[in-house]
């Protein structure tokens, strides 16, 4: 029953997207939305080698889901051809003028599969130096959210439990959390000692850690995740990319994503699932909802879409945004009952709107407004 919280012992599940660090660039910038690197993809395969780029299939100034349609076709492209590897040369053609030796499809065949691998390390590359911690302000980032989680009744005297979920690769929410003198928990087993480049990550049990921890959920995975052929997966402390490390833990954009692929993305996914199923509101903020597993854990796991409250960009508060026309219907159409929430985050927080939706939630029954 929609108003009956026995089950429900989580105050708030927040779930952010790019939108919601846009703002806290270093310097006055802003961070980037996809459309922003998929054209600094574009750049980055461009400087090494015109013909990387011509390999992706993508091109500068497309939109955001265009990107994730060419990067995922791309990305499918590049593991059938790994696929491909136990047939080739075992049937030599016949046909060739002039005829192809074994060797020589062999060597072509390995040739190509470097020349994708290294495009894909270079998506790697160029995914570290646009979300990596030196690229936001976290003093900016910090007040932010500080003034979001007051307005949402989860930091204060009382600071009920709750959970944050992100598809950001970047580590904002866990070190504004830790600003806020709250204890977020991402995953990071302890330290033996200080002197430690890397821990291992385990992602089971995350929201057990409530009410004394704040589970962070990298439902994408996180800049600093890696695994190789031997060992569970870990984090490092290293700022910058290197294919040494291992092969990143992160879900690169497209449409199709397989979640189930990595157990350590797909161990977060169940945790998000829990958490959503044992909330009481869920706000959704800067986000664009393109991501249809997302959509789909909302909907199948919060019983009351009344509970639910969606940040919708506006330049001022007032009208929203003509960019966020598809996040609107996807709004009107699959979360219906949902709060909308016109606001710039960092800059409009739109406390009366939020207020309205707490109390509204209330007075139905959902905990404390």
């Amino acid at each position: 029953m929609a108003g009956d919280t026995s089950e429900r012992d989580i105050e708030l599940v927040l779930v952010t997207g790019a939108g919601a660090s846009r703002s806290f660039g270093v310097a006055g910038q802003q961070l980037p939305l996809m459309q922003d690197w998929s054209d600094a993809v574009c750049e980055t395969l461009i400087r090494t080698d015109y013909r990387h780029l011509q390999l992706t299939g993508l091109e500068k100034g497309l939109d955001g889901p265009e990107f994730e349609q060419r990067l995922g076709d791309f990305l499918r492209r590049v593991e059938a051809f790994k696929l491909i590897e136990p047939l080739v040369g075992v049937s030599p053609p016949t046909q060739q003028i002039p005829p192809l030796s074994t060797e020589a499809l062999r060597g072509w065949y390995q040739q190509e599969k470097f020349n994708l691998e290294k495009v894909v390390d270079l998506i790697h590359t160029s995914l570290y130096e646009q979300f990596a911690e030196q690229a936001f302000d976290l003093v900016r980032a910090t007040k932010a959210y500080g003034e979001l989680l007051e307005v949402l009744g989860v930091l204060g005297p009382t600071r009920p439990p709750f959970v944050v979920a992100t598809t950001n690769y970047d580590p904002i929410a866990e070190e504004v959390l830790t600003m806020n003198s709250l204890l977020p928990d991402w995953g990071q087993k302890p330290m033996v000692n200080l002197t430690q480049s890397e821990t291992g990550i385990e992602a089971r049990g995350l929201i057990q850690g409530l009410p004394r921890y704040v589970p962070v959920l990298h439902l994408h995975g996180r800049i600093g995740w890696y695994s190789r052929e031997v060992g569970g997966p870990y984090e490092s402390t290293m700022k910058n990319h290197s294919a040494q490390f291992g092969t990143p833990i992160v879900m690169l954009p497209d449409p199709k994503k397989d979640y189930g692929s990595i157990t350590l993305i797909n161990d977060l996914w169940t945790e998000f699932g829990l958490a959503l199923r044992r909330a009481k509101r869920v706000f959704i903020l800067g986000h664009s909802l393109n991501d249809e597993p997302l959509r789909r854990a909302v909907v199948e796991n919060v019983d009351d879409l009344s509970r639910v409250a969606v940040g919708v960009y506006s330049e001022d508060g007032s009208e929203p945004h003509e960019t966020t026309e598809k996040l609107q219907r996807i709004i009107r159409e699959e979360l219906v009952g949902a709060a909308t929430i016109l606001m710039c985050f960092g800059t409009i927080l739109n406390r009366d709107a939020i207020a309205n939706f707490m109390d509204r939630t209330h007075r139905a029954g959902f905990g404390p407004a």
